[in-house]
């Protein structure tokens, strides 16, 4: 049976796709909320992913009702010479959104994927899951194996997700680091391999910028160590330079952001965005040593428009970004405690971001608590001009005292919304002392020519951890969800 509890949190208001009321739910164990659950939104559906054992879910984006809630467990791996091996699934994070292939069809990563073959050695796996999107249902688990030079390793080995992507027709492409070395493999509708290519050097591994690119054939990748940038077309795996072009900005310390990057896909207009992070300042003290920029770039490597965004009263690099279908940006920063500021509000900070750079409203969400250490930030999205956007985040509580993991559904204008379940509240509101905690400025980069794009080449898959993954199974989740009373 499904555990959910419906999540009509609307005060009597009328629900519509267009004109929806805010929502949220909270839940106190493990499933979606316990390690860095994301969102993917498709359609009127919210598909989203996190904690141990693999939990996922789809929610209706108007709030009024859960579709389905499932866990996936496995899988069990053989190795050539070792034999089954049952991981552990330890500290459990993805570092991408969902993937909705088609109607049918929904990709997933789930990363540390814990093997343990003897004292102080280990491997991690990342593992894909492949669900069916109306239902839940588990359709095949695969995962990325280690390299063959690292059958007999006498040391940990890890593996990277850079990304995935898709085109209209189903044809997917995913991007990894395994061992020293970076792959891309292009998959048909059918699941079936069509290339593999690999770069020797793994800080060569490509980001791609857009999760779905439609009917276009070639998707703009950004190099992991570098701000290069090159195209890779999805069905045959070719490889281009993207006209040689290359990014850096107006720091003095650093070439550019190499710290982080959140993929905001295409803007109105078809160009690329992007935010990425860990640009160092000199001057921290009107703008802290680290930031974050916002990129939108043209089809042929122009800069449209590039915007520093600096959290003044704290130079964590802790972040999460979307954009609406106005080219607004909503960017939100964890906040662990501000020992400089009056106010003891505590939490996530969101700042909404118009198109020329202006800031529209700043909003906190937090609770009673007054300490430090309150909130560990997970996702945010938007679905196009909806007048909804959602946040998933981990807020601490005084009475009872501990932590929720929360699910909102927020007002894209702002308005400040309370919610409530039992004896707990949060709150998602302008802070009370009427300071700006960001800072946002126009960032000049320099695009040039560049032709020091790594050199890939068509690779055989890496490894045998492939054989013989056994079927994993799936079931309703089992842990205790509220519903929040909103107003």
């Amino acid at each position: 049976m499904n555990s959910f509890k419906k999540m009509l949190a609307v005060c009597g208001n009328s629900v519509s796709t267009s004109s929806a009321s805010p929502w949220g739910y909270i839940h106190s164990y493990q499933g979606l909320g316990l390690i860095n659950p994301k969102i993917t939104i498709t359609n009127d559906d919210l598909v989203c992913f996190g904690g141990y054992n693999a939990g996922a879910a789809s929610i209706k984006k108007d709030g009024s009702d859960v579709n389905w809630s499932k866990e996936y467990t496995g899988p069990v791996i053989t190795h050539s010479t070792r034999g089954n091996e049952t991981p552990s699934f330890g500290n459990i994070k993805s570092y991408n959104r969902p993937l909705v292939l088609s109607s049918t069809k929904t990709i997933f990563e789930q990363n540390g994927v814990w093997l343990w073959t003897g004292p102080f050695l280990y491997f991690q796996f990342t593992v894909y899951k492949f669900i069916n999107t109306g239902t839940g249902a588990l359709i095949s688990t695969k995962i990325i194996p280690q390299e063959n030079s690292y059958q007999t390793a006498t040391s940990g080995i890890y593996v990277e997700v850079f990304g995935f992507c898709r085109d209209s027709s189903g044809n997917y492409m995913l991007s990894y680091e395994s061992g020293n070395n970076a792959y891309l493999e292009g998959y048909n509708s059918s699941d079936v391999l069509q290339w593999t290519k690999k770069t020797t050097d793994k800080y060569d591994g490509l980001i791609p910028l857009v999760e779905n690119i439609g009917t276009d054939t070639e998707v703009v990748c950004r190099e992991d160590g570098e701000n290069r940038f090159v195209k890779v077309n999805i069905t045959t795996g070719a490889i281009s330079n993207y006209n040689g072009k290359r990014l850096s900005g107006n720091n003095t310390a650093t070439n550019t952001a190499n710290q982080g990057l959140e993929r905001l896909g295409y803007d109105s207009s078809g160009n690329l965005s992007f935010v990425h992070s860990g640009v160092d300042e000199t001057d921290a003290n009107t703008t802290p040593n680290k930031q974050h920029v916002w990129v939108r770039m043209s089809s042929t490597g122009t800069v449209v428009s590039a915007y520093g965004i600096a959290y003044l009263p704290s130079v964590q690099v802790d972040y999460m970004a979307c954009m609406d279908g106005s080219n607004n940006l909503y960017f939100m920063h964890r906040d662990d405690g501000e020992s400089s500021q009056t106010t003891s509000e505590y939490g996530p900070k969101i700042i909404k971001i118009a198109s020329d750079g202006s800031t529209v409203w700043e909003r906190v969400i937090t609770s009673d608590y007054t300490g430090s250490s309150n909130c560990t930030i997970y996702d945010i999205n938007v679905s196009g001009n909806d007048n909804l956007f959602y946040v998933t985040c981990r807020i601490r509580h005084t009475s009872p005292f501990g932590y929720d993991y929360v699910i909102l559904a927020l007002p894209t204008d702002g308005t400040a919304t309370t919610f409530t379940a039992g004896s707990k509240t949060y709150y998602f509101k302008a802070l009370a002392d009427g300071n700006s905690r960001f800072a946002v400025n126009s960032y000049s980069h320099t695009v040039s020519n560049d032709t020091g794009t790594a050199t890939w080449s068509t690779a055989t898959s890496p490894g045998n951890y492939t054989a013989g993954i056994a079927a994993s199974s799936d079931s309703d989740l089992t842990e205790n969800f509220t519903e929040f009373t909103v107003s």
